[in-house]
């Protein structure tokens, strides 16, 4: 695999930063194991492992002026196979996600601060799934492939404040 990151200070106010990880994580000879299959006990070739995507990558926004803080954060997952036999019903779909971070840190005397913050989560509403387990199993000599997906939220927010002392 490949990862790559870097940022850039184009301005004062202004930083710009990303990474990316491409990987292809593979079993070199997948046996099957899967009870009562067909093809159980034969060496299906090379396969992808599970939870394994081929690309993540992240690119960000960090607006910085007198005390107040804008980061505007994109992540993308690409899809993944549940379980390590590459079954295209046992799948995690890739997904794309925006975050904006807002903040004003108000200064203090004595070296302190007040810092009043705003996150908005998934902004553009993406309807996305990070994480799903799956399994398939025999029954009468017909395979089953079994999927359960954990939905993410829609568009939320988290307001903060945080004192330092």
């Amino acid at each position: 695999g490949v990862e790559v990151a870097a940022a850039w200070d184009i301005a004062k106010w202004l930083t710009i930063g990303g990474n990316a990880t491409w990987s292809r994580n593979k079993i070199i000879d997948y046996v099957d194991l899967l009870a009562d299959s067909p093809t159980y006990g034969e060496n299906l070739g090379e396969m992808t492992i599970a939870y394994s995507p081929d690309c993540i990558a992240s690119l960000g926004f960090d607006f910085h002026f007198k005390g107040f803080e804008a980061l505007l954060t994109t992540r993308y997952v690409s899809k993944q196979y549940l379980t390590n036999n590459q079954v295209e019903a046992l799948t995690l779909n890739g997904y794309c996600v925006t975050d904006l971070n807002l903040g004003y840190t108000l200064p203090l005397p004595s070296n302190r601060s007040v810092r009043f913050g705003l996150t908005l989560y998934n902004l553009f509403n993406a309807q996305y799934c990070s994480n799903a387990y799956g399994y398939s199993y025999m029954w009468d000599g017909v395979r089953y492939d079994e999927a359960y997906y954990f939905p993410q939220a829609p568009f939320h927010l988290l307001a903060n404040v945080s004192f330092k002392f």
